[in-house]
């Protein structure tokens, strides 16, 4: 959980230097565009910006020493709907037990389908309500969008490592394909 955090700080802090560089060009933009500045549309723009600077380090980081790094088979994986088979058999859960109901909900069999599906919901309500995508293109865009993710993971963060270090799962592109359709309905 941590290195969550530490994930979202780094975005932060990147952020704050990008929003110095952007603010001018930005105003200049929005003052053509629409003839005056709206403080409302500024705020939306900054907060995209942010939300995609966060997901983006959530995604990428933890960073390991590059020479840990080695190659693993496992770090693919390309069999659709497996988290299910995973929930199945990982999940401390037992429908008749009411003391199973919290270790179920804090085991990674669930907790990591539930933020794969949760980190994508505010792209889905950007795309829709802001940019003014139709169902079609939001769901492509949450598509390619997971995919850059999947693929920063496969390349070893873009062949930095020799190996990836994260896991390329298929899933995942359904999860949060899955999240940004629940944001464009939302």
């Amino acid at each position: 959980m941590i290195n969550y955090f530490k994930a979202i700080k780094v975005a932060v802090l990147i952020f704050l230097v990008i929003q110095i560089f952007l603010l001018f060009p930005l105003l200049k933009y929005l003052k053509y565009k629409y003839k005056h500045i709206s403080i409302y549309k500024v705020i939306i723009i900054y907060s995209f910006i942010l939300y995609l600077l966060i997901l983006y380090f959530l995604i990428i980081y933890p960073l390991p020493n590059i020479d840990n790094i080695k190659y693993n088979k496992m770090m693919v994986r390309l069999i659709p709907l497996s988290f299910i088979k995973d929930f199945i058999r990982d999940n401390p859960l037992i429908l008749n037990n009411p003391n199973t109901y919290i270790k179920a909900l804090m085991d990674p069999s669930f907790y990591i389908v539930l933020f794969n599906i949760l980190m994508m919901i505010p792209l889905g309500i950007y795309l829709r309500y802001y940019f003014n995508c139709n169902f079609k293109k939001t769901t492509m865009i949450t598509f390619l969008i997971s995919l850059f993710f999947e693929l920063t993971q496969l390349s070893g963060l873009y062949f930095i490592y020799p190996y990836p270090y994260r896991v390329f799962d298929v899933d995942d592109l359904i999860l949060n394909t899955l999240g940004g359709v629940i944001g464009y309905f939302i």
